[in-house]
Order: C-alpha cells, then sequence, then structure tokens
C-alpha cells in the first residue's frame, strides 16, 4: 500500500510540476559535440584546466567567492567581474572577498548588457552562473559567443534541469544543447560534482 500511494503522489507531482514548468526546446547532440569531452571532478579543477594570464569575466558573482578562486587558480591578466548586485551590501562583501587589485574590475549591469558592449573577440574565457533559465542562457551563450575570441572557451554552471534546494527548473542543459548544435561548438570540459551542480566549457568546433 505504501508503494502505491508513493507512486500515486509522484504522477501527481509530475503533472503539477509540467503544469508549473512546460518543457523547454531540445535539441539533440551528436559525437560531433561532445568527442574531445573530459570529465572533470568538480569546477575547481575545471580552473585549473582554463587558460591562465587570460582576460576573463565571470557573470553572476554573488559575494564573490569563486572569483577569489578564479584570481588564485588562473592569475588573470583581467578580470571583470559581472552581476546586478541587488543590494550594496552584498557588493561591498564581494569587493572585501575578492581583495581587488587594479586589473579586477567590478560591473553592475546584466549580463547580456555587459557581453553585448564588449568588443568582439576580447575575452578569452566567460563563466556564466546567472538565474539558470533558458532564455537568458540562450541570450548569453550568443552574445558569449560574439565577445570571447574564436579558440577561448565559453563556460558556465548549474548544467542541470532541477534546482532541488529551490524546486526550480533550470534550462541550461537545453539552451547549451541547441547552442552547440546550431553554432558548432563542442564540449570540452564537464564536471562530475555528487550534487549534480555541473560545470561546462564549450569551444567552437575548428573546421
Amino acid at each position: 500500500m505504501e508503494n502505491i500511494f508513493k507512486k500515486k503522489l509522484f504522477k501527481a507531482l509530475q503533472q503539477a510540476w509540467s503544469s508549473w514548468y512546460p518543457k523547454h526546446i531540445e535539441v539533440a547532440l551528436s559525437f560531433s559535440h561532445v568527442r574531445h569531452c573530459q570529465v572533470l571532478a568538480d569546477r575547481l579543477d575545471l580552473l585549473n584546466e582554463l587558460p591562465k594570464n587570460a582576460v576573463v569575466a565571470e557573470l553572476g558573482v554573488e559575494y564573490g567567492l569563486f572569483s577569489k578562486e578564479i584570481l588564485h587558480r588562473c592569475s588573470p591578466k583581467e578580470l571583470f567581474l559581472v552581476d546586478t548586485w541587488p543590494s550594496s551590501q552584498m557588493k561591498e562583501s564581494c569587493m572585501k572577498n575578492v581583495v581587488a587589485h587594479e586589473k579586477t574590475f567590478f560591473k553592475q549591469t546584466t549580463s547580456v548588457n555587459y557581453l553585448n558592449e564588449v568588443e568582439e573577440n576580447t575575452l578569452d574565457w566567460v563563466y556564466i552562473d546567472t538565474d539558470h533559465t533558458y532564455m537568458t542562457t540562450k541570450l548569453e551563450l550568443l552574445a558569449a559567443a560574439k565577445a570571447v575570441k574564436n579558440d577561448g572557451f565559453i563556460c558556465g554552471h548549474d548544467y542541470t534541469s532541477i534546482s532541488y534546494s529551490g524546486l526550480k527548473r533550470y534550462g541550461v542543459v537545453e539552451a547549451v544543447n541547441e547552442f552547440c548544435v546550431k553554432q558548432n561548438y563542442e564540449f570540452i570540459y564537464l564536471t562530475s560534482e555528487t550534487t549534480r551542480h555541473i560545470s561546462f566549457a564549450l569551444r567552437k568546433i575548428k573546421e
């Protein structure tokens, strides 16, 4: 009886979830999009693999905790930290955590606005960690494709479908896969955290 009740409850929750969060567009990857992909343990290992002494932008910074890791592990030539920072306290905490030097720049704006204002082919890599919705991620990826150098990396966080902590549907998987297929990009790195807050790194497929 307990199993029957659980199945009925799960089915009801599935129906409610589908009505609250309709499916996004789903585009299937091919072998060409993953043939060079390497699996890493976590996103700190990802930072260890990304170019050093590079021009970098982190989109979605909050308190700057991951920014500290970027500075420590990658020693960027320039680091642009981009966030809307909804409170001055959050921004102040970020600036304290990062302990900014003269080559760290704080940009209080949206990720898409920032990328659209950047000169084309100037960033060596970008790391996206904003609202994780399908439409925002799609716009970020398209804008990043112009801002990042042809041999650079477009990276991001939460390549997953659901945030269990807040019961929120993400659209990162669908947006990233669609981008890879339509814009001819491939996965170079994927992380494998137990929490499934997976990071990715994409690069333009060489013709």
